[in-house]
């Protein structure tokens, strides 16, 4: 037994450095949720609220629940449901839910990587300036329509994920973070620096989106949906977070992984609302929900701005970029899920997994009722549950205890006292459950 334990545990491929893992920590969780969805529920709550409540979920709730799935995955450097059955001690039960949800992230992809073309065609289009002749919209539906030229961005899309899931991942996913994270963030930033700068009217827009109306923070449907996107954007509990923890190496610290992950995935959401909102709500255009939002709204408020093509070729390219980051985690979690829960190598893994993703990807594209079923499955149908699971699995059933002790402390910097075990026991995760269970059912009310 113990001979054939010891190569898989070395030859397991972990990321190589601390900066490489923090980039690809932010790399899972900064995704077209923080681009768009982000956006649009401050936009909704009025700003200031949305982003208090937020920040405040965050640092007290989401943040200690990602310390604890981090160490999970990095104590047992397994998949999902090889994680599950450490916790839950019965194999048939683990390999059921835990490869599912493992793959509920993976069927995001079959709907993602069609926006991801759709992100390339508008880099395309704001160089060339066709927003400035072409209502968005139409820009919107010509690509649409263009079914040859959706096809072929697509597989080009699919290809630059499928190259980074074979190189593995120090030689590929921490690599391309490594250079894709942070070119992102200046992006970001310099886009919000060139809205301020042109936008007239700019600090109503900035008025709008950081002033809190303490008033809303009384609704609870402001503190759910601040905890849901939090969770959603962040990836934490159906898998993609304790994947990548798996990767890290043993004697590596991780507590520091949870805290900085919920952080700048926090930076990117609110540095995509201060590109996007103000300048939406200084031009007087209504910020829409959804897709809408970055390929209706957005190109109509650069074509009336001075240096709007320069402002949406940034902003579209950092958008794909996060979009690219976000793929590439939703087929890692089912890449190395699969490999681990099976015994098979990745290399044998991967190109079902791709070949899976470019046919029903390409259903995706073709066929409008495929693409709602996609994004109906793997929202919030799926991903809550998960999130329940995943916290009640690694908290109550293997212990936040023994994660603490076995797994964090001993090369963590800063020790976690009981005091941790508590709060994630008691405060934490009911929380989580309780509205993520209100959420789940009111989609059916």
């Amino acid at each position: 037994m113990s001979s054939q334990a010891v190569p898989a545990l070395e030859s397991r491929d972990n990321f190589s450095s601390q900066f490489g893992t923090m980039m690809s920590m932010a790399g899972l969780a900064i995704g077209l949720g923080n681009c768009w969805r982000f956006p649009y529920l401050c936009a909704q709550w009025g700003g200031g609220p949305f982003l208090f409540a937020y920040l405040l979920v965050v640092i007290l709730l989401v943040i200690p629940f990602l310390i604890v799935e981090i160490g999970m995955g990095k104590g047992h450097g397994k998949g999902v449901a090889d994680c599950y059955e450490a916790s839950w001690r019965n194999r048939p039960f683990s390999m059921i839910f835990g490869n599912f949800f493992a793959a509920e992230n993976w069927v995001q992809n079959f709907f993602v990587v069609g926006l991801g073309s759709t992100l390339l065609y508008m880099v395309y289009s704001a160089i060339t300036t066709k927003w400035d002749d072409i209502p968005a919209d139409q820009i919107y539906g010509e690509f649409k329509g263009n079914t040859a030229l959706c096809v072929i961005l697509f597989l080009v899309v699919i290809v630059m994920i499928a190259i980074v899931a074979f190189r593995g991942v120090s030689k590929g996913i921490e690599k391309i973070s490594s250079i894709v994270i942070p070119l992102m963030l200046v992006i970001f930033i310099l886009v919000f620096v060139l809205v301020c700068i042109t936008t007239p009217n700019i600090t109503t827009g900035l008025n709008y989106y950081l002033n809190p109306n303490f008033g809303k923070l009384k609704s609870p449907q402001l503190w759910s949906d601040a905890l849901v996107q939090a969770l959603f954007s962040t990836g934490a509990g159906p898998g993609p977070v304790l994947v990548y923890g798996s990767h890290i190496a043993k004697h590596r610290e991780s507590t520091m992984m949870g805290i900085s992950l919920g952080l700048m995935d926090t930076m990117a959401g609110v540095l995509a609302g201060l590109a996007i909102i103000p300048a939406c709500v200084a031009m007087g255009i209504d910020p829409q929900s959804g897709s809408n939002l970055i390929f209706l709204v957005f190109p109509t408020v650069c074509s009336k701005i001075p240096f709007g093509a320069v402002i949406g070729v940034l902003l579209f390219f950092g958008i794909f970029c996060a979009g690219v980051t976000s793929m590439i985690s939703n087929q890692e979690c089912a890449i190395t899920t699969f490999s681990d829960s099976l015994k098979k190598a990745r290399t044998k893994v991967i190109p079902f997994v791709i070949a899976a993703t470019v046919i029903f990807g390409l259903l995706d594209i073709l066929n409008v009722k495929a693409d709602a079923f996609f994004q109906y499955m793997a929202g919030d149908l799926t991903f809550l549950p998960g999130a329940m699971m995943g916290s009640i699995t690694y908290v109550y059933a293997f212990g936040v205890k023994r994660v603490r002790t076995e797994f964090l402390n001993p090369t963590a910097k800063v020790k976690l006292g009981r005091w941790f075990d508590r709060w994630v026991q008691f405060v934490v995760v009911p929380i989580f459950i309780f509205f993520c269970a209100r959420s789940f059912i009111m989609l059916f009310i």
